[in-house]
């Protein structure tokens, strides 16, 4: 258990009481659609959302990460990076507010990417140096009296409208009893080599099954990563391992796979000057990162 437990917790209940407190029951529902929407129209190619994962540790200056997939429908990804703080929980707990922005260290810029993971799961439970939270579809809010009726259900006969809230920015503070204990067992054998672990309990297991296979198959993939060297794809019968090894004072990068060779490649640095009036169109367009 971390020593910032307290101060941890007290920031996912604050965020928690935040994320839920809505004038009006609509301003919820209008709230929640949005980031349905959202959520569902990010990285649909199942690739693309497992490495956007794999990224997001990579930014967090992870060296390890392991993947692997429990009783075929949790999904886990586990790295040795930097654990939560109230920034990093601020960020995945808002839309546009991550912390990658103005950080030239880091690849994402959006602050939408962890939203993508919404798009295929109903709950996610996150660990980060023994603690845990969770955002969660089934979790019940306690109901606002001040928004007309008694309850939940009265509401919604009224109103002919099921109500919905935002669970996909609501973290629930979880006590380690309420994990499930396949999972448990599972990060406390990796203790010593995990910090953060993304838990999530899939719609679909076997697309995300069909990815991590297809991304085996492309290590090249992972040449750009910054800092992760190892990627471990764990399953009962055999774990694969994907390693990178930078030797930048002689400009090279070599791919293996379970200890074997599988490319060598030669990287060279250089900065592009940039005309002033394409960085004027640049400041101009919406759609570039910052």
């Amino acid at each position: 258990m971390t020593t910032n437990e307290t101060s941890l917790r007290q920031c996912i209940e604050e965020l928690s009481a935040k994320n839920t407190d809505y004038k009006f029951p609509e301003q919820a529902i209008n709230q929640a659609e949005s980031l349905k929407s959202l959520s569902s129209d990010l990285y649909t190619d199942n690739i693309r959302f497992i490495y956007e994962l794999i990224q997001n540790a990579d930014d967090a200056q992870a060296r390890n990460i392991y993947l692997t997939i429990l009783e075929e429908k949790y999904f886990i990804i586990a790295h040795n990076g930097k654990a939560f703080d109230e920034k990093d929980l601020k960020g995945i707990c808002g839309v546009n507010n991550g912390t990658k922005k103005k950080d030239l260290d880091k690849t994402g810029y959006k602050g939408l990417g962890f939203k993508a993971v919404f798009g295929k799961s109903d709950k996610v439970m996150i660990y980060s140096r023994g603690e845990y939270f969770r955002f969660d579809s089934f979790y019940q809010i306690k109901w606002n009296k001040e928004w007309g009726t008694d309850d939940q259900q009265t509401w919604e006969k009224e109103n002919d409208r099921q109500f919905i809230y935002p669970w996909q920015i609501n973290p629930v503070w979880t006590n380690e009893n309420e994990i499930p204990s396949l999972i448990r067992i599972f990060l406390n054998r990796k203790k010593k080599q995990i910090h953060v672990a993304y838990v999530i309990l899939l719609n679909n297991i076997g697309e995300i099954n069909s990815a991590i296979n297809q991304l085996k198959q492309q290590p090249d993939l992972f040449l750009f990563l910054r800092n992760i060297s190892h990627i471990t794809f764990l399953t009962e019968s055999i774990n694969d391992t994907i390693s990178i090894d930078r030797d930048l004072s002689h400009g090279l990068k070599k791919v293996f796979v379970n200890k074997t060779i599988d490319s060598q490649w030669i990287i060279k640095r250089f900065e592009l000057d940039i005309p002033d009036r394409i960085l004027d169109k640049l400041s101009k367009d919406t759609k570039a990162p910052e």
